[in-house]
């Protein structure tokens, strides 16, 4: 079991950002010395004449728009200053991006809980989901808003769902197998990160060995063997054990910090979301953001696509489908970088590496299928199983008394994962049959259409019949489980299905660092850019979980929001070296982030005053390096 406190990603995204905030001191400052100060030189053309921000355009209004939102004007308030005009711009009718909780429409069959969550659907109780934990309590406790969390059954203690590799039926000690094999390499670099980590701040070996197996593939680095404890390659079948196939091929340091947010999630509590009259899931977080701002008169635009943007060195124009170019004295880009790379960019002078940034930056896919059967004939049949952790044995090998919950079955089966419900309902319910990442979300991409429009729903669609089929297979191991004639014509009422790399307003699910591209991106993420000299307050911004340590995650998107404001309002009104103006200071009281006056755990004030300072060196004739 991995410590829970050390947080890797914060870590390892401040060493990055050291590291080039160090190299560009050393570059631009002559008899520069070996570490970097606590504060930059000063900005001497760093604008004046106190608080007075001009209107904030903010590009999309899904976890980290809503919450730059919120941020901003929340911050002001509290400081005692006004807030800036704050535009948000949407592409869609709805607000919450990736956040998306879809509702059945068949209103012959309604379910108690009648959605699926298309997007998020579960938030660990670990230090690094500090931030969405903190903004549900901060919407519902301090701004009344409906949203409640409700526990989510992560597995199933008694680990009774059935599993199916290599088409033979999997005992848990069969994925315990090969999950040891990569314990076995993963425990012992994560032991060395952490020893770093706790030691200095910018501990040489950790900076090495983020710098050096940054450049791995998983795949590539499993197959060295023979580093931190490892004595032997990993097979390449134990691909199984990460739930998906392809993420092999994601950067080695990717893996490695989504092994130490799991391991630290595995032993403790998982929540959901809804609302009051369980209409809403997950979605209800971002219902709630929407609400609050329109209650302080801030209203996102639907129907707003932005399509070009343009630096004027005093502000930057903004142009929409259908209307007029509006002016701004700060952008905040928090759509993803494939929606942000179809709009004409050309205008806002970018460096080359940074638009090379936008275009490269991988995506994972992620598909979801739900069907709605007349039961959960799942729940029945499982109570009657014997358990099959050996750590909670039934007694005398008799099933539990605990009612089956929750849970996932997984296999390499198409339909990848299994989701069950962390809830029991009479009648209708819905059913996670596949969640797929990866490649195996690509493959069941080709067979989801768009079911816009369409009003025969019904359980010939083949990506409805392939998951049923497979499901029917997957439980053949358990007495009694239906068939798929069953499965299709005694249990199936309706049925959705969602790719996300086919959503024209995300182009990918969540950002999915390749090798090496951490360590190059997530800098130039950092700093603000349109800067000019210094002298004014304009800036065009990043934001958005793949700008953030914590990407994958609704709390990448917030931090990444916390960051950017931190950053926009320091440039609004700067501050005396190593100090906080009011809106700052008001920002680190407020309950936001890790909590009051706690910073998120990627943030760092004198690293992001860095990013500011060597954001404004660019435009001082080192543009494009």
């Amino acid at each position: 079991m991995t410590s829970r406190t050390v947080n890797l990603r914060a870590a390892y995204g401040k060493n990055v950002l050291h590291d080039v905030m160090l190299k560009k001191y050393q570059m631009s400052i002559p008899k520069a010395g070996p570490s970097l100060p606590r504060a930059p030189p000063s900005r001497d053309r760093a604008p004046a004449g106190g608080w007075s921000p001009g209107p904030v355009c903010i590009i999309g209004a899904g976890s980290a728009g809503l919450a730059t939102a919120i941020y901003i004007h929340d911050a002001c308030v509290q400081a005692g200053v006004t807030p800036p005009t704050i535009d948000i711009y949407e592409a869609t009718e709805r607000s919450g991006g990736r956040v998306y909780t879809y509702q059945f429409t068949d209103t012959a069959n309604p379910a108690t809980h009648n959605y699926y969550d298309i997007g998020a659907m579960r938030i660990p109780d670990i230090m690094t989901m500090n931030s969405t934990l903190k903004m549900i309590d901060y919407l519902k406790d301090n701004k009344g808003q409906d949203i409640i969390r409700q526990p989510y059954t992560y597995s199933d203690p008694e680990k009774r769902e059935p599993l199916m590799y290599y088409y033979r039926d999997y005992q848990p000690s069969d994925i315990d197998k090969e999950l040891s094999q990569l314990d076995g390499v993963i425990q012992p670099f994560i032991f060395q990160l952490e020893s770093a980590a706790s030691t200095e701040a910018w501990d040489q070996k950790f900076q090495t060995m983020c710098q050096t197996y940054d450049k791995y593939s998983t795949r590539a680095y499993l197959q060295l063997g023979n580093i931190y404890g490892t004595t032997t390659p990993i097979k390449y079948g134990s691909e199984i054990s990460m739930q998906s196939t392809g993420l092999f091929d994601q950067a080695w340091m990717e893996t490695v910090c989504d092994y130490a947010d799991f391991q630290a999630a595995s032993a403790g509590k998982w929540y959901r979301l809804e609302d009051s009259q369980t209409k809403n899931g997950m979605q209800a977080i971002t219902n709630a953001m929407e609400n609050y701002l329109k209650s302080m008169n801030i209203n996102v635009k639907y129907k707003s696509p932005v399509t070009s943007l343009v630096y004027n060195q005093t502000d930057i124009a903004v142009s929409v489908v259908g209307g007029q170019a509006q002016n701004y004295e700060s952008v905040i880009n928090t759509t993803t970088m494939g929606c942000l790379g179809r709009m004409d960019i050309a205008g806002l002078q970018l460096d080359d590496d940074v638009l090379t940034g936008v275009r490269a930056l991988s995506y994972d896919r992620a598909t979801k299928v739900a069907i709605k059967f007349n039961s959960d004939w799942w729940t029945p049949l499982l109570n009657k199983q014997a358990s099959r952790n050996p750590k909670i044995p039934g007694p005398d090998n008799n099933p539990p008394a605990v009612s089956f919950l929750g849970g996932v079955s997984s296999t390499d089966l198409p339909i990848s994962n299994v989701v069950y419900p962390s809830w029991q309902d009479e009648g209708s319910t819905i059913l996670m049959i596949s969640y797929a990442w990866a490649q195996d979300a690509t493959r069941m991409t080709s067979l989801i259409p768009d079911y816009a429009g369409q009003t025969q729903i019904n359980n010939q669609d083949p990506v409805a019949v392939l998951c049923m089929r497979y499901l029917a297979q997957l439980w053949q191991q358990i007495p009694g489980a239906p068939t798929l004639d069953e499965l299709q014509n005694k249990y199936y009422q309706s049925h959705h299905a969602w790719a996300w790399a086919n959503d024209p307003n995300t182009a990918g699910a969540f950002a999915l660092f390749g090798p090496g591209q951490f360590s190059y991106l997530y800098p130039l993420m950092q700093q603000p850019h349109c800067r000019g000299d210094g002298s004014n307050k304009v800036g065009f911004y990043f934001a958005g979980e793949a700008t953030s340590a914590h990407h994958a995650w609704i709390s990448g998107a917030f931090d990444s929001a916390y960051t950017t404001v931190w950053q926009w309002a320091g440039i609004q009104d700067p501050p005396a070296p190593g100090q906080m103006n009011a809106v700052q200071r008001a920002m680190f009281e407020l309950p936001f982030g890790e909590g009051p006056k706690k910073h998120v755990a990627e943030m760092d004030e004198s690293l992001l005053n860095w990013a500011i300072w060597a954001s404004e060196q660019r435009e001082k004739g080192e543009k494009g390096k």
